[in-house]
């Protein structure tokens, strides 16, 4: 099967919807089992781990979240949502 990866502007919007449906924090575990979900429906993975150049842009998509002051990250990729 051809798949294609997503974009880092894909990623980005999986993201961001995946940090919205949680409630205080999150782990990167986590946003990588839902990217690879989404992945997958969309026929855009094929196996069950995203692959190293995907993980690489989550990382610094969230880098760019916490320099924003949205999520703070808490160590051992577990992530906070900042409360105003």
């Amino acid at each position: 099967m051809n798949t294609t990866p997503y974009t880092t502007h894909e990623l980005s919007i999986l993201v961001e919807e995946y940090i919205t449906q949680q409630r205080a924090g999150f782990t990167l575990r986590g946003l990588y089992s839902y990217i690879v979900y989404w992945g997958m429906e969309d026929h855009r993975l094929c196996g069950h781990q995203l692959p190293l150049e995907q993980q690489q842009a989550v990382g610094q998509i969230l880098q760019r979240i916490v320099r924003d002051g949205r999520i703070r990250e808490q160590g051992d990729g577990e992530y906070m949502k900042v409360t105003n």
